[in-house]
């Protein structure tokens, strides 16, 4: 019982002193240190807040003043633009000798801004700004004033002048632009001819890629350029790509259709073809002068021949053996087709064929056949029982 009682005394002990304000455990404190702890730390946010608040109000008036410095230089400016010319008619009509010395001084006061411009507008749209002197002027309205006839001779000679100043000025541009173009066009030229040589040096060397480049590079800058577009027509089928040469060969004869080079190519390359047809109907029907279009007519004679055309070839071979008389190849191929035509004219055979053996005796002159070849020539002589 006396513990029950000690506790109730406890008990009634901690009643009385909660009823006098005591904090009775060590929690009782707690809710007020928690409260003022909250406090000071909402003061200090406001506090905080009311700094930013005025460092964003200030920041905000500084931009707004450095805003409206810069944009209003132009403004005045433009004003100022606006009101010179009402200066300038003002002066004119009561004479610059008041108004010149102010306005220049407004002027030179304020400060213009420059603003760039394209270098491709200046160059396209060109500005011509037309001065005045003041000083001339004001002596011309004395003179109108005392002397009109100094005047009208003075305003003439001035006139005069002026023409002949544009004049001279005008061909003075004019000789420059043509000076520039020259320049531009030689220096094109100098590079075209050294790619154009560098190719043809790559070709010596072997060097095949590098030449087709080059040549490649030519024509870009000057399609026009015959002898690169050859020599690229010439390595592209020599690389296995016909077609292709026939394509750059074609484009060629559309800018110049009376270049034989690209002509005798074309046939050639057909006749690698075994388009006999194609090549000759290239070549055939044009006229051939000795001794430029030899390789013309020899590569005639030869399609005639695989085509069984026996009087071209007669007519062709016949050219060639006239012009040179010592080429022993030459007067075989003349004689065969001569053969030929006598086998297919029963009327003509005994004609055709003498002319086939003379032409065979003449073949054997030419010591530098080969054994073959020379062996092959008695043989179709004998044949024809001469």
């Amino acid at each position: 019982m006396s513990i029950i009682n000690q506790m109730l005394k406890d008990i009634e002990q901690r009643e009385n002193d909660a009823s006098k304000g005591r904090a009775t455990s060590i929690h009782a404190e707690y809710p007020m240190r928690s409260r003022a702890w909250l406090w000071a730390l909402s003061g200090a946010l406001c506090v905080a807040l009311v700094f930013l608040s005025w460092w964003a109000v200030s920041w905000y008036m500084e931009h707004q003043s450095s805003t409206a410095q810069v944009i209003s230089p132009p403004a005045v400016v433009a004003e100022v633009v606006e009101e010179v010319p009402s200066n300038l008619a003002e002066s004119q009509d009561t004479g610059f000798s008041n108004q010149q010395g102010p306005s220049n001084q407004q002027e030179s006061a304020i400060p213009k801004p420059v603003t760039p411009q394209p270098r491709a507008r200046e160059l396209a749209q060109p500005v011509v700004i037309e001065t005045k002197d003041p000083v001339t002027e004001n002596q011309t309205a004395v003179n109108q004033s005392v002397t009109p006839s100094i005047e009208s001779t003075t305003l003439a000679s001035t006139s005069i002048e002026s023409a002949a100043d544009d004049n001279s000025q005008s061909v003075a541009d004019e000789s420059t632009d043509m000076g520039e173009m020259t320049i531009q066009r030689s220096s094109r030229e100098q590079q075209v001819e050294s790619l154009y040589r560098r190719g043809l040096r790559a070709l010596e060397e072997n060097q095949m890629r590098d030449a087709n480049q080059r040549f490649q590079e030519v024509l870009l800058l000057a399609p026009e350029h015959h002898e690169a577009r050859l020599q690229l027509a010439a390595l592209t089928f020599g690389r296995g790509f016909p077609y292709e040469a026939l394509t750059l060969l074609q484009t060629g004869l559309a800018i110049d259709s009376n270049y034989s080079p690209f002509l005798l190519l074309q046939a050639r390359i057909y006749e690698r073809l075994e388009q006999p047809e194609q090549a000759l109907a290239i070549i055939q029907g044009r006229t051939f002068r000795l001794p430029e279009d030899a390789d013309f007519i020899l590569l005639q004679a030869n399609l005639a021949s695989d085509m069984g055309d026996w009087p071209l070839a007669i007519e062709s071979y016949q050219q060639l053996v006239e012009w040179r008389s010592d080429q022993g190849h030459w007067w075989i191929g003349y004689a065969f087709a001569l053969a030929q035509q006598g086998y297919d004219n029963d009327a003509q055979r005994d004609y055709y064929h003498r002319r086939a053996a003379e032409a065979y005796r003449r073949a054997l002159n030419d010591t530098r056949l080969s054994p073959a070849t020379y062996e092959f020539a008695i043989q179709q002589r004998e044949a024809l029982g001469y």
